[in-house]
Parts: C-alpha cells; sequence; structure tokens
C-alpha cells in the first residue's frame, strides 16, 4: 500500500494493487457474514466497490485506475494499521 493519508473527518485515503484490493474486499465479505450484519451492502464492479451501512453512511470506496491500482478511502476504524 502507499500513499497513506488521514483526512479530518476520520477516512483514510490509500493507493493499492489488486492483489491488497482482493484482500480487502474479501476481508469485508468475511466480517459482513461473521456478524451477520444486515443492512449493509457492499456493491462490487468490475472497476468499483462502495460499502455503505444500514443508515447510509459510506465508509469504504474504491475506484480502479488505468495502471491496475485502486484508489480506497474507508472509514480509519474500518481496517486495522500495522
Amino acid at each position: 500500500m502507499s500513499s497513506n493519508s488521514n483526512s479530518s473527518d476520520g477516512e483514510v485515503t490509500v493507493t493499492v494493487n489488486s492483489i491488497h484490493m482482493s484482500a480487502m474486499t474479501a476481508a469485508l465479505r468475511e466480517c459482513l457474514a461473521d456478524a451477520q450484519a444486515s443492512g449493509f451492502t457492499l456493491e462490487a464492479g468490475r472497476t468499483t466497490r462502495v460499502l455503505t451501512t444500514p443508515g447510509g453512511r459510506v465508509i469504504f470506496r474504491a475506484m480502479k485506475g488505468r495502471n491496475g491500482t485502486w484508489l480506497v478511502t474507508h472509514a480509519a476504524e474500518l481496517f486495522l494499521q500495522g
């Protein structure tokens, strides 16, 4: 991962490759299934990913770039960063 930046609204923006994007998407799907988080929606298209809470707040969004990298913005508390 690269280009890590924290914004004042509690969001983190990173640039990741396709391997990282696949891992992030799999982790989100697993967490949603384990918690039986009804009402959360994960939309996964060919070039975008969006996770929305039951209240309508987007807490994860990703957009694929031309060179195969992904620009990801997510709630700071969504993923642990080590």
